[in-house]
């Protein structure tokens, strides 16, 4: 793992990676506290390459808080908030599917969630779900303390990033370079030749169970 500057738009380079994860266990971990009591933005590239076990999988979770796809809800995009109030986007359109995807899960000062899948907003929320803490994340898997939900089947993900603001207000075409780190950002990480680099305020990254970390594969 290796840290990367902090980069200007004009600088940016494209997405050259994704880390894959592995047949069934595979996650990446910190136990670095994240503070979502406030507004926040969860983002990132997906590329699911097979149904699985027909369960959640979540690609990013925390001990409150988890983003994935859910087949058994007709293979939406969902949203979990301290493990039962469960947002999903909306349209058949906007439903997971194979191949790469943009996800964004957000939720504003007023705690309304939202969900916008390919820069498109399928969900809206009008009720907050209460205060959420963390006492760690996870990459790949429900939350740092729950073994299940993992990705499966050697799916991808790339361009992460989590802010503590609202980053998405209106339709917007997805980045395909690798993500700046905002003065909003817990952490960003991109995937790029063949290391993970990240920038983060969150401590050193523990990858378990990976046999291939790094593909050359992009959205």
């Amino acid at each position: 793992l290796h840290s990367f500057p902090t980069r200007r738009s004009s600088d940016l380079i494209p997405l050259t990676g994704s880390m894959r994860f592995g047949s069934t266990t595979s996650y990446a971990s910190t136990t670095a506290v994240l503070n979502f009591s406030g507004a926040f933005t969860v983002e990132f590239w997906a590329n699911i390459t097979a149904p699985g076990d027909g369960n959640f999988q979540s690609f990013f979770g925390t001990s409150s808080l988890s983003v994935g796809w859910d087949w058994q809800a007709n293979g939406k995009w969902t949203i979990v908030v301290n493990g039962s109030t469960v947002y999903t986007s909306s349209t058949t359109s906007t439903n997971a599917k194979l191949g790469w995807q943009h996800v964004v899960a957000s939720r504003n000062a007023s705690g309304a969630y939202t969900i916008w899948i390919d820069g498109v907003l399928c969900y809206t929320s009008s009720n907050a779900a209460g205060a959420l803490n963390s006492t760690g994340w996870v990459v790949g898997r429900l939350g740092p303390s729950a073994a299940s939900n993992y990705v499966q089947n050697n799916s991808l993900i790339t361009g992460l990033r989590v802010s503590n603001a609202v980053l998405y207000t209106s339709t917007f075409t997805p980045s395909k370079m690798m993500l700046s780190h905002l003065g909003s950002s817990f952490f960003v990480m991109n995937m790029r030749q063949a290391n993970t680099y990240l920038r983060s305020e969150t401590g050193n990254i523990t990858l378990t169970n990976f046999s291939t970390t790094w593909v050359s594969t992009v959205p």
